[in-house]
């Protein structure tokens, strides 16, 4: 026989049913779930030897009860058992070891002893090695002295009996009239196990060994192995049935048997839990009692509300813990209407609080105690360079000087040949020292820019061409110095030009609180020319002259602070600010507060495009590492930590959006039903090179008159026009302007697509020029009315399908072709249409002048008659102006 048989195979050889078999595996514990499951050698073994043994009783009804035929049962469901009559077997005479094992108990000893305990002795007595067949029974010698000596009978019946017998017996006994219920699953379990009892036969004993004895374990303390507990088992089937067997055998058996153990549903435990949970649950049910909702009122000590210079109602009624309505309803009976996004000052809700028993406190955020203040202290202060703003009128020559002293071609750069951007710059006088120079743009959009270089300077040169004199510009240049209380030194341009002027220019300027030094005033003019360099030594010693005088010092320990000149979006660096250090020096990986944004610093470069690491007082240097533009203006200085960068700056975010909301006009019912009562629009987005730009260009469009065209900047951004900026324009119908950038290849072809006009610009009065034209071609063109003649009706004439035609002669003037008629009743208005047809005799003609008679026919309109007059003039259309 091979290693492993599947179990139908198992049940051919013996000649059994494979329902048989498998009830037979599964009364030794045999894991067997179908008749294809496999079985090993040691499992085959106890299958036959239990089979072996309990053949006889198989069928627990005998052949005669039954009509000489053996019944088979099966069971189908847990209350439903299946009995099949089969013709019997031939009678087999092998059933003797039954019968002797019945009457071995008849040799008893004295002492009487119950058929188990022999058993279990004789059990004992065999070796395991070597288990006992049933065949050899027959001629053991307890067998040969039965036959012998027969003894009385027993008065006790051994524990194995025939099962046919208990089966008489079992039928035999009434059936109880009264039947206790039981849980569905103890039924179903009591059922089985008679099944198997009838069927496959009686169910294994297992005798549990008795306790070691503590002297017993002693004996073991020595080692530190644990010793494991042994269950030997007993019972058909443990190793080979009857409790032979090997080792393997005993212990296989044992470990099937402990599996099934575990495995067994045991209804007692099912009902004891059942029992407690059903009790604790009554008891909890008949417990619990609806309870109403408790309104918890906290301490006096939390009943606080803390607050900046402002908060909403809605937030104000949620620190509270009340309804919003009902903190509207009390504002309003206070006399202090508000809405839930409204914000209320402190007082306000100082007042309203306490009427809920709450009480306001407010904590501001101090940005002062922050931000560094300037050193004044006369021992920590050092000398400094001067920092000098060049200032004048477009196209005086500021940028060009400028690019003389630096050496540099800075002003053949510009657009247009004018100066559009402020700039910073560094210049080392040989021998004398460093000076500092910040550019202004001369144009009159720049004035913020002007204004912010006259802030930030310690000297002001105001260049003034000599052949022209001082322009507007100038003046408000000079107004600027004034006003921030800086020294000015004027330098006359353009004196090596032949209409040069230089005295006519030094008492114009006079005139203007300029008076110069040879007159008895206090202003320094020098006399220079950026092309020949003549004067230029001149005016920087006059500058140097001015710094010793002023005592220019600051600190370079103390913490760093500057002013931000100007600010660009670079496509390859990012965000790049230009700082002025006013005291402090500036380093790398210093956290640096701009405005509204803050950032690490990653790197620094010069005015000449060196990297450099630091830079002290009056040192214009470009910051990268900032997430975005800062604004041109603001004052720049480096934050203790990133979490006070962060709080400063969300402050600021805060009372900006605030000042906002407050500067919003509120439109009432009126108002939104109303309309903008037709009043045109033109929509913008605007995108600049620089922050300075975008500043000065924002000022120029809101010079622009709105009375008939309102100017709307939707968006405005440094960088150049990209696919976000046409998408904007799609959604709102703007027009797209650049200046000093341009669109990508994808922004073009979507704004090609779509139908979004985009326009660039380098010169800043050409961008407000452009902006007017669209103003005004969202106008209404304007009509004017041109009379050109007068004809008087002779005679009425009544044509068929066509009306009446007047017959008339020109007075004065002419009448055209397509011109517009009024008829005249009584120096009346009678109708006012265009003409329909104009003839003369039987032809059409295009005019007809003044003096000749003529047909005119007017457009709907047939109730002509005698003496009434023709009125003829043209509609003129103009271009309407803003």
């Amino acid at each position: 026989m091979s290693a492993k048989v599947k179990v139908y195979e198992l049940a051919k050889k013996l000649d059994v049913d494979n329902t048989r078999l498998l009830e037979i595996t599964k009364r030794l514990g045999i894991d067997a779930k179908n008749s294809m499951s496999v079985l090993g050698t040691e499992e085959i073994m106890s299958i036959k030897e239990y089979h072996e043994k309990n053949a006889v009783i198989s069928n627990p009804k005998p052949p005669a009860a039954s009509g000489g035929k053996v019944v088979t049962e099966k069971r189908v469901g847990s209350r439903v058992i299946r009995r099949r009559a089969k013709p019997a077997p031939a009678p087999v005479e092998e059933a003797k070891p039954a019968e002797v094992e019945a009457k071995a108990p008849e040799k008893a000893p004295e002492v009487e002893e119950s058929a188990p305990e022999v058993k279990a002795k004789e059990e004992k007595k065999a070796s395991p090695a070597t288990p006992v067949k049933k065949k050899k029974l027959a001629h053991s010698p307890i067998l040969k002295k039965s036959k012998m000596e027969p003894a009385p009978a027993p008065p006790k019946k051994a524990a194995k009996t025939e099962a046919p017998t208990e089966a008489k017996e079992e039928e035999e006994k009434p059936a109880s009239p009264v039947r206790r219920r039981a849980v569905q699953s103890i039924l179903k379990r009591v059922s089985t196990e008679a099944h198997l009892e009838t069927n496959i036969g009686p169910k294994r004993v297992v005798e549990k060994k008795k306790a070691v004895k503590p002297a017993e374990k002693k004996e073991d303390e020595g080692s530190s192995l644990r010793r494991v507990k042994e269950v030997e088992m007993t019972g058909p089937g443990a190793g080979g049935g009857g409790g032979g067997g090997t080792q393997d055998q005993r212990e296989a058996g044992r470990r099937r048997l402990l599996n099934r153990t575990n495995t067994v549903f045991r209804s007692a435990d099912y009902l004891k839990r059942e029992l407690i949970h059903n009790t604790r649950k009554r008891k909890a049910q008949g417990q619990r009692t609806g309870q109403k909702t408790q309104v918890t009122i906290p301490a006096e000590h939390k009943r606080v509300v803390e607050m900046g210079e402002r908060i909403t109602v809605a937030e104000l009624a949620k620190e509270m813990g009340v309804k919003a309505p009902k903190l509207i309803k009390k504002l309003m009976d206070m006399g202090a209407p508000a809405s839930m996004n409204d914000s209320l000052e402190f007082e306000t809700a100082a007042l309203v609080a306490p009427e809920f028993s709450y009480e306001v406190k407010q904590q501001v955020f101090r940005e002062e105690e922050h931000i560094p203040d300037l050193d004044l202290v006369e021992e920590t202060l050092e000398s400094r360079p001067p920092v000098v703003t060049i200032m004048g009128h477009v196209d005086h020559g500021k940028t060009s000087l400028l690019d003389f002293i630096r050496k540099s071609r800075v002003v053949e750069g510009e657009s247009g040949g004018i100066t559009q951007h402020i700039g910073a710059y560094t210049v080392t006088v040989p021998k004398k020292g460093k000076i500092s120079f910040v550019d202004t743009p001369g144009h009159e959009a720049f004035t913020e820019m002007r204004a912010r270089g006259a802030k930030v300077t310690d000297i002001v040169i105001l260049v003034v061409a000599a052949t022209e004199g001082p322009m507007p510009q100038t003046l408000e240049s000079a107004d600027h110095a004034k006003a921030a209380k800086v020294p000015v030194i004027v330098a006359l341009n353009k004196c090596d030009l032949p209409d040069a002027n230089p005295d006519k220019v030094k008492q114009t300027m006079a005139g203007h609180d300029l008076a110069p030094e040879e007159w008895g005033g206090d202003t320094i003019y020098v006399n220079v020319s950026a092309k020949t360099g003549e004067g230029i030594e001149d005016l920087l010693e006059s500058v140097l002259l001015q710094a010793e005088m002023l005592e220019l010092k600051a600190n370079p320990k103390a913490t760093a602070r500057g002013i931000v000149i100007e600010s660009r979006l670079d496509k390859h660096r990012g965000c790049v600010a230009t700082v002025l250090v006013q005291q402090g020096t500036l380093k790398s990986g210093q956290i640096l507060v701009a405005g509204t944004c803050f950032g690490k610093i990653r790197a620094m470069t010069d005015s000449y495009g060196k990297a450099v690491k630091e830079a002290g007082p009056s040192e214009p240097v470009e910051v990268l590492g900032l997430p975005e533009a800062a604004p041109v203006g603001e004052l720049a200085f480096v934050a203790k930590d990133e979490r006070m960068a962060r709080t400063i700056t969300t402050e600021r975010i805060d009372r900006a959006r605030q000042e906002a909301a407050d500067s919003k006009p509120k439109l009432t019912l009126e108002e939104l039903l109303a309309g903008d009562g037709g009043t045109k629009e033109l929509r913008v987005v605007l995108k600049t090179d620089v922050q300075g730009s975008q500043e000065a260009i924002k000022a120029a469009l809101s010079k622009l008159p709105e009375d008939k065209v309102k100017l709307k900047v939707l968006h405005s951004a440094i960088g150049g026009v990209t696919e976000s900026d046409i998408n904007l324009g799609v959604a709102s119908k703007a027009v797209v302007l650049g200046f000093n950038v341009r669109p990508d290849s994808k922004a073009i072809k979507m704004a090609e697509s779509e139908g979004v006009e985009v326009f660039t610009f380098n010169v800043i009065y050409e961008l407000v020029d452009a902006v007017r034209n669209l103003m005004e071609d969202r106008l209404d063109a304007l009509v004017k009315e041109e009379v050109i003649g007068h004809a008087e009706i002779r005679n009425v004439f009544t044509i068929p399908k066509i009306g009446a035609v007047a017959g008339s002669a020109v007075v004065d003037g002419k009448v055209v072709r397509g011109c517009w008629l009024r008829v005249l009743r009584d120096s009346r208005v009678v109708y006012e249409g265009k003409l329909s047809s104009l003839r003369r005799f039987k032809d059409d003609v295009k005019e007809v002048q003044s003096g000749y008679e003529c047909g005119i026919g007017l457009e709907n309109f047939n109730d002509l008659k005698l003496g009434d007059r023709f009125e003829a003039f043209l509609k003129v259309e103009e271009k309407a102006t803003l």
